[in-house]
């Protein structure tokens, strides 16, 4: 049954009705904002889970990466996009240049950040192995200047199809690596700065 309607007996129309289908939809939509609401904090939390490493690794980041009451997107540093079908959204930017950071970058964090198109971690003192990129085939912009990293994996760079600047400048304690054969022939990548990074080797692709 649909509803139910009370009419008088008077003949002047009806005095009132009461409609119980407007309940079920009441609570229908009120079980839809509690599921999505569940959704999105379970994404957050997935969010969260996806960035662990960074926060022991990085010495002096900004105090509120460290409260659980600020979302990731809330962070200094940290701008998010979305995915306009779930208006759920991901760590696109981390802009932490001159900071006086120091520690290592974590080496999973081509696993957590896939969504990644802007990395600044340049003018700190951040120091041991550069991490692995490979995964992050979104990155565009990628800051590392000024640092003390001591050695490049060989996979670096790998597959960074939309990579469109590379900025490892005075990186002085690095070990003699090669430029990545597989970025010279990137056509997306136009801005490269390798000073005092004790590159060994040509730059075909570039020269």
């Amino acid at each position: 049954m649909v509803g139910w309607k009370l009419e008088s007996h008077s003949g002047e129309g009806h005095q009132g009705s009461w409609n119980p289908s407007c309940k079920v939809s009441e609570k229908k939509a009120e079980d839809h904002a509690r599921k999505l609401s569940l959704l999105k904090a379970e994404h957050w939390l997935g969010m969260k889970q996806n960035v662990p490493s960074i926060c022991p690794a990085v010495h002096n980041l900004p105090s509120n990466w460290f409260d659980n009451d600020t979302v990731m997107c809330d962070w200094v540093g940290v701008v998010c996009g979305y995915f306009p079908a779930t208006n759920f959204r991901y760590i696109e930017k981390i802009q932490l240049n001159s900071r006086h950071l120091n520690g290592t970058i974590p080496s999973d964090i081509n696993k957590s950040l896939v969504n990644l198109r802007y990395f600044d971690l340049g003018n700190n003192s951040l120091s041991g192995h550069l991490p692995s990129f490979s995964n992050l085939s979104y990155l565009q912009y990628l800051y590392l200047s000024y640092n003390n990293f001591i050695s490049i994996p060989h996979d670096c760079l790998c597959g960074l199809e939309n990579l469109e600047l590379f900025d490892l400048r005075y990186n002085t304690n690095l070990s003699s690596w090669t430029f990545p054969t597989n970025l010279n022939t990137n056509s997306r990548l136009t801005i490269i700065n390798l000073e005092n990074t004790n590159l060994i080797g040509l730059l075909a692709g570039y020269l």
